[in-house]
């Protein structure tokens, strides 16, 4: 089963989980990257701004087509409640070529259903799984047991 992982980190915690999941996956890695956000205070209030008001800013991916994968993990940060404005422009300028999909998220601690519901209907796909952790599970690597739970399924549906 081929696999790709897209992501989105502005400080570096969804690439840490990313990058777990690759691993356990075996999985191609592919970064979403937005010149607009960079890691300041300022630039972290637009950020959440721009989530909070749906807004989609420019991206560049660096790896090949999601319907060229049988299954795409797409994952990013919560901000401000709702996923991250360069998750958003990936998922909406790709919406209908994911065969299968699941999506990942990192938050400070915030729920992150409403923001699984919004990655869903943005892709127009219904995720196979999904997984959101907290910050400090990630930082901490208190999360070994919650990837293997995500994975799981995926892996059996692959083989079915």
């Amino acid at each position: 089963m081929r696999t790709l992982i897209v992501y989105y980190s502005l400080g570096g915690t969804t690439r840490k989980l990313a990058e777990a999941l690759a691993k356990t996956l075996s999985a191609d890695v592919a970064e979403v990257r937005c010149s607009r956000y960079g890691r300041g205070t300022i630039d972290f209030l637009k950020a959440c701004y721009d989530s909070l008001m749906s807004r989609s800013p420019e991206v560049e991916v660096n790896h090949a087509l999601p319907q060229t994968y049988d299954l795409v993990l797409v994952g990013g940060p919560v901000w401000a409640g709702h996923i991250a404005a360069p998750i958003r422009t990936y998922l909406s300028s790709r919406r209908g070529q994911f065969k299968r999909m699941a999506f990942f998220l990192t938050s400070g601690g915030v729920s992150t259903n409403r923001t699984l519901t919004e990655m869903a209907e943005i892709a127009g796909a219904t995720p196979q799984a999904t997984l959101a952790l907290r910050t400090a599970d990630v930082l901490g690597e208190k999360y070994a047991a919650a990837v293997d739970a995500f994975v799981r399924p995926l892996k059996s549906k692959a083989a079915a």
